[in-house]
């Protein structure tokens, strides 16, 4: 009887751990969200890639006169979309979430608390995957719905050409999103982060020049 009353009393114990465990990454996970949501440039970049891909298919097709335009004035917007806005809202909450936590030794304070340090590794990789990847789904759903809107009010033969450039702007936005959220989180355990951030501007620019004289 006091073995069963032991075994049930260890069982009792182990549940409320993993409940407080639980608790505990959930609240982990809530402090990294608000960490990232409470800075006002990143709520800034968040807003001005809204209103950028709001206005776009506005103006690109308003601007379009012909079939061959308004392929021409697609490849800009997502020159703009990669190089700027997603660019910069990757970099600065890569930067938020590791670079600042090094440099002022905040992560040390993380690592006190009764998590393994893979899992924390791994939950801010997560959530920055995650405050990603919502940003591409609302750009690519918004731009899709009011591109199709535009395309049939202007009675232009583009529907399926630009349903599959919003498909493939969604899965390259991703490949895109991992490569440059694991090189900046590479770099930022190496460099200061202004040294980063410099190194992806300049990289950044690079880019968009060489994206202009080829178009």
């Amino acid at each position: 009887m006091i073995a069963k009353t032991k075994i049930l009393l260890g069982s009792v114990k182990t549940n409320k751990k993993g409940k407080l465990k639980k608790a505990n990454i959930f609240k982990l996970y809530r402090y990294l969200f608000n960490k990232i949501f409470a800075s006002l440039s990143t709520i800034l970049i968040l807003f001005l890639t809204i209103a950028f891909v709001v206005i776009s298919p506005i103006v690109l097709f308003l601007i379009s006169t012909d079939v061959y335009s308004t392929i021409n004035n697609l490849q800009f917007f997502v020159l703009l979309f990669y190089c700027i806005f997603l660019y910069l809202y990757i970099l600065l909450i890569s930067i938020k979430l590791f670079g600042n936590q090094i440099e002022d030794n905040s992560f040390l304070l993380v690592l006190t608390k009764p998590y393994a340090r893979r899992t924390i590794i791994l939950i801010q990789y997560l959530v920055i995957y995650f405050s990603t990847l919502f940003l591409i789904m609302l750009s690519v759903i918004i731009f899709l719905v009011l591109g199709n809107i535009f395309i049939a009010s202007k009675k232009l033969n583009l529907a399926i050409f630009f349903n599959k450039l919003c498909l493939k702007l969604f899965l390259f936005s991703l490949l895109f999103s991992f490569l440059l959220i694991n090189s900046v989180v590479f770099l930022v355990t190496l460099f200061n982060t202004r040294i980063v951030f410099l190194i992806f501007s300049i990289f950044c620019s690079l880019f968009i020049l060489g994206d202009y004289l080829i178009l």
